[in-house]
């Protein structure tokens, strides 16, 4: 979660809405002004399930010298690749060596989120399975680098790679003796979710010092009346 989808994919995908409604290097892949281009690409996009409700050039156009990165919570960047995907097959130009890498970039990072669903019951990936998230994982982190490289060479801040682009790697590694889908923090950011609502309900009127026990106390309580449901127990 934090290695891919708020990582490699952050810059990556808002490195190519970049090139898709911004002019680069005197190129443009679509006519009109970025906000005209933007509202294009997201009448194609804006049906996808599960990413974002809205598209704003304020959530990837960064400050001068930067470079662009997708702000968003991860299941929105996770389920923004399809889309994406899909956008810029519609616009590429096939003749553009960096184009063809884009896309190839875009279906390895796809394709990895595919393997993980298919295997979403397994600790493990084992098989062809295996050597494919792999090949996806080598595949993406190598594209993205050498598609930094050359837009580097030209003075343009676009397709940042760091750490955790190795990173990816690492998991292309390892996923026969891990899934990396059993270490993402989803399940964990979910529960921050539901504490933040408790602690607002207990904290009214309530000293520093106390808060804590009380939203436990409501914790233990709410707990208790969810176990009671046939539901949650262990068949």
């Amino acid at each position: 979660m934090h290695t891919k989808h708020l990582g490699v994919d952050q810059y990556f995908y808002g490195s190519v809405l970049m090139l898709l409604t911004h002019e680069v290097n005197g190129v443009r892949m679509l006519d009109g002004p970025p906000e005209q281009n933007l509202t294009t690409l997201w009448q194609d996009m804006k049906q996808a399930p599960g990413t974002f409700g809205d598209l704003r050039l304020s959530m990837f156009v960064p400050a001068a010298k930067h470079f662009p990165v997708l702000k968003g919570r991860a299941a929105e960047i996770r389920n923004f690749g399809p889309p994406l995907l899909a956008a810029w097959e519609k616009y590429m130009n096939p003749r553009n060596q960096q184009h063809r890498q884009i896309r190839l970039a875009l279906i390895a990072s796809v394709e990895l989120e595919r393997i993980l669903d298919r295997n979403a019951d397994r600790f493990v990936l084992a098989g062809d399975e295996a050597a494919l998230f792999r090949k996806h994982c080598f595949d993406l982190a190598a594209l993205i680098s050498g598609i930094g490289h050359v837009y580097h060479s030209r003075g343009v801040f676009l397709f940042h790679f760091n750490v955790k682009t190795h990173y990816l790697m690492h998991f292309g590694l390892s996923c026969t003796e891990l899934s990396p889908r059993v270490g993402w923090c989803y399940s964990g950011e979910d529960m921050m979710g539901r504490v933040k609502v408790l602690v607002q309900a207990s904290c009214r009127g309530t000293a520093p010092q106390k808060l804590m026990p009380k939203m436990l106390q409501k914790y233990s309580i709410g707990l208790s009346y969810a176990l009671m449901s046939p539901a949650c127990w262990w068949v």
